[in-house]
């Protein structure tokens, strides 16, 4: 009877796992993906991102990972079927080519073309305040510097009027 009982226990067991790993490989495999073509205005120097997100999704921000004939491309995939995903070209700062934009799937799949724009204010130069942060530093301590110098040569020029010498001259004792 013991016996009888555990062969059943073990039947049971493997049919539940079956069915965990079929349900899950079918969950698993429900995605939709997006592959996006962005050819960036040729003066653009910006290091551009992809932001996207599915219906009811926060989004995240994807890379472009490779380059054909038209530009950049991007693979998107967003777990979950989606007939609606939104997208848009910016940067990690937020700096945005363009507007939020949407495209409607057809079997969970999509392939968008995007040619970029001129940013305005783009002049080659780094957008990012991190970039400017050494030259502010060298700035400030320059500044510094200089103020505790004036210090130090009017706080001697003081000492040698109180003393009777002339400016530059050493006391001899």
């Amino acid at each position: 009877m013991k016996n009888m009982w555990q062969q059943k226990w073990i039947k049971l067991m493997v049919v539940v796992c079956c069915f965990a790993l079929f349900s899950s490989a079918a969950y698993a495999e429900e995605k939709t993906e997006v592959i996006v073509h962005y050819k960036p205005h040729p003066e653009n120097t910006i290091e551009w991102t992809v932001w996207a997100w599915g219906e009811n999704d926060e989004g995240a921000r994807f890379s472009f990972t490779g380059e054909d004939e038209f530009g950049k491309v991007a693979v998107i995939e967003l777990p979950g079927k989606h007939e609606q995903i939104g997208y848009l070209i910016s940067t990690e700062e937020w700096v945005k080519d363009g507007e939020d934009q949407f495209i409607s799937l057809t079997d969970n799949k999509a392939e968008i073309f995007i040619e970029g724009t001129l940013v305005s204010g783009d002049s080659g130069a780094p957008t990012s305040v991190s970039h400017y942060s050494w030259m502010i530093v060298i700035a400030t301590l320059a500044i510094v510097i200089l103020i505790a110098a004036e210090y130090t040569r009017n706080k001697h020029r003081k000492r040698n009027r109180e003393n009777g010498e002339s400016y530059g001259s050493q006391a001899t004792q």
